[in-house]
C-alpha cells in the first residue's frame, strides 16, 4: 500500500472515531437536558432553559398566543412584573395535548411554582402576583398538541415576551 493511501485511510479512520465519540456523548448527555425536566421543580424554577421543538407553529395576534408543537424541555413565554403586591395575572387558556406530558406554570420571584394547567384543559385563572419578576413557562416531555393563551392584568403589570 502506498504512503498516501495509508495517510488518507488514517485520516478517515480518525474522523470516524471522533464522530462516533461525539455521537455517544450527545446520546448520553443531550436527552437528560430536555427529557428529565418535567417533574424537576428545581430546574423549572431555575433561570436556565433547555428546549427542543419540532413542527412549531406560533402566532401572536391581538394579545392572543397560539402554539402548535412537538415539544420537550422548558421554555419561558413571558416575564411579568407587577408595580405593587395587590395585583393578579388573568390567564385564559385552551390546550389540547394529544401525546406526552405538558404543563404551563408561573414561577414566582422566590422560585415557587404554580401549575396553571396541565395536559388537555381549558379555563381562566386569576393568579396573585408577588413583587418582582415572575416567569410564565411551559414544560413538556415529548408533548404534542396545541395551546391558545391570553394573559392580562386589571392593574399595572409589565408583561414582556421572551422570544
Amino acid at each position: 500500500m502506498n504512503k498516501k493511501l495509508k495517510i488518507i485511510l488514517g485520516i478517515i479512520l480518525g474522523m470516524m472515531v471522533i464522530g462516533g465519540a461525539i455521537t455517544v456523548i450527545l446520546f448520553i448527555f443531550l436527552p437528560g437536558t430536555v427529557e428529565d425536566v418535567y417533574d424537576d421543580n428545581e430546574r423549572i424554577a431555575s433561570r436556565s432553559e433547555s428546549k427542543i421543538y419540532r413542527n412549531k407553529r406560533e402566532t401572536v395576534l391581538n394579545g392572543d398566543y397560539q402554539l402548535s408543537f412537538v415539544f420537550s424541555g422548558i421554555d419561558t413565554l413571558w416575564t411579568v412584573e407587577p408595580e405593587n403586591n395587590e395585583t393578579a395575572l388573568i390567564v385564559t387558556y385552551n390546550s389540547e395535548i394529544t401525546e406526552g406530558k405538558f404543563k404551563a406554570v408561573l414561577v414566582d420571584p422566590d422560585g415557587t411554582i404554580q401549575v396553571i394547567f396541565e395536559g388537555t384543559d381549558q379555563g381562566t385563572k386569576e393568579i396573585p402576583l408577588k413583587q418582582g419578576e415572575s416567569r410564565f413557562r411551559i414544560v413538556g416531555e415529548e408533548a404534542e398538541g396545541e395551546i391558545n393563551l391570553s394573559i392580562m392584568s386589571e392593574d399595572s403589570v409589565e408583561i414582556n415576551t421572551t422570544s
